[in-house]
């Protein structure tokens, strides 16, 4: 089933657009509203009878950023290329895309309450001016989460408006605008005061360090060999994970170990055997851990 989670850029329109479906799978209702060219609001309200799979695919005519305010339930993402952002109730989620190919992943019986702001490459160079757009972006690299965090409670009342805000009538689009970059503010300064915070050489090596943790997902975690792969000191290193990603190495290291364990749980992998393979000494350990990050145990994420 096409989602339509990442929708063709709109025209100017009068008001909210809803699309709607009941069917075997579930319901879903998606409105979207067009803030200005190249600005998409787009508020889901989904509930699934059972776990399923959602097609979402956009080829590229630009690069993406999309902000996600989780209002209830939870769900996640899992492109072709392996990056699995994941969305929250009570956080915010922003994520760079440029082709979109992948997988919607939705729990049984839960429902998920979603406020999603998109924007291309060049709406977003409009506030920001075109060196940062590129740099939150990243030229050439594949799609990753840039950030995931508690939603403040300012921000939270400007969710819930906007996520309550009637199809018909309308109101006032400058009141809809001014909210709408209210939200768009606080998520995109965070991650440029992280950036200014970390000069240019040093934040190429952060992110090859991170590349690094994801590409040894199995192995012991060791912050001194890391530090050296990557020619930082072990101080500099730590300061610069928590300036771009806000946690640090260790703290990467587990969250992206979660992330790779949930993928094999729902490949069907055996919850003990994932354990191990993640240098856990008992099984129980891990379903600890598990159950902190995502609020429910491993045995309730495999087919």
């Amino acid at each position: 089933m096409r989602s339509g989670l990442f929708p063709a850029e709109p025209g100017p329109s009068p008001g909210w657009q809803r699309q709607g479906r009941a069917d075997a799978s579930g319901e879903a209702l998606i409105d979207r509203y067009t803030v200005e060219p190249g600005f998409t609001l787009v508020r889901s309200r989904l509930r699934s009878h059972r776990a399923q799979r959602e097609t979402s695919q956009r080829r590229s005519d630009g690069r993406l950023l999309v902000i996600t305010y989780g209002l209830s339930g939870a769900s996640s993402f899992r492109e072709r290329r392996g990056h699995r952002p994941r969305f929250q109730a009570g956080f915010t989620t922003v994520t760079g895309f440029d082709d979109v190919d992948g997988e919607r992943l939705f729990p049984a019986q839960e429902e998920i309450g979603q406020l999603r702001l998109i924007l291309t490459e060049q709406a977003l160079a409009e506030y920001l001016g075109a060196t940062d757009a590129a740099g939150l972006l990243q030229a050439g690299e594949p799609p990753r989460t840039l950030d995931f965090c508690t939603t403040d409670p300012a921000s939270q009342a400007g969710v819930d408006a906007l996520f309550r805000a009637p199809a018909r009538p309308l109101p006032h689009p400058l009141a809809l605008k001014t909210t709408a970059l209210t939200l768009l503010t606080q998520p995109l300064q965070r991650l440029l005061d992280r950036r200014s915070d970390t000069p240019p050489h040093a934040l190429e090596k952060v992110e090859r360090a991170d590349a690094l943790l994801r590409e040894a997902l199995e192995a012991p975690f060791c912050l001194t060999t890391l530090a050296t792969r990557v020619g930082l000191g072990e101080r500099q290193l730590r300061r610069g994970f928590q300036r771009v990603f806000g946690v640090s190495p260790r703290q990467r290291f587990q969250r992206l170990r979660l992330e790779y364990a949930r993928s094999l749980l729902e490949s069907g992998a055996p919850v003990a055997r994932v354990a191990y393979r993640l240098g856990y000494g008992h099984p129980a350990n891990f379903t600890a851990a598990y159950r902190r990050h995502f609020g429910r145990a491993p045995k309730h994420s495999r087919r």
